[in-house]
């Protein structure tokens, strides 16, 4: 017999136990999201795919935004239609709340951070 035919010996490198039992932590502290989103980036790290990753994350985004619209559209139709009397004074009062909670957290230490190094810049 020559050695042309003999038989293959293929082994694994590394045990897949020790990253499912790192997900299944991650996902009991997290939550699902957080075991797809980092299933997805150790898939994508893996096998380097990164076309048919960025391809299903577009179609994520994508179906999320008409499930969105959709959402909007029905809405808007029982409000035209007259079988919802949304609160409108309260909505508007809880944009307004959130915006300004929004505004303490980010936004103000953000442009008082910004505007003290441009004035540092400009002295």
């Amino acid at each position: 017999m020559s050695s042309r035919y003999a038989p293959t010996v293929v082994t694994m490198t590394s045990s897949p136990v020790p990253l499912l039992f790192g997900l299944d932590l991650l996902s009991g502290y997290l939550g699902e999201t957080a075991l797809v989103v980092a299933g997805a980036v150790l898939i994508g790290l893996r096998y380097r795919r990164w076309k048919m990753l960025a391809g299903a994350a577009v179609g994520a985004v994508s179906s999320s935004a008409t499930v969105v619209v959709g959402v909007g559209a029905a809405l808007v139709a029982l409000v035209a239609l007259g079988y919802w009397d949304p609160p409108v004074g309260q909505i508007i009062s809880d944009a307004l709340g959130a915006g300004s909670a929004a505004w303490e957290l980010l936004g103000e230490p953000v442009t008082s951070a910004i505007v003290d190094w441009l004035e540092g810049v400009a002295e």
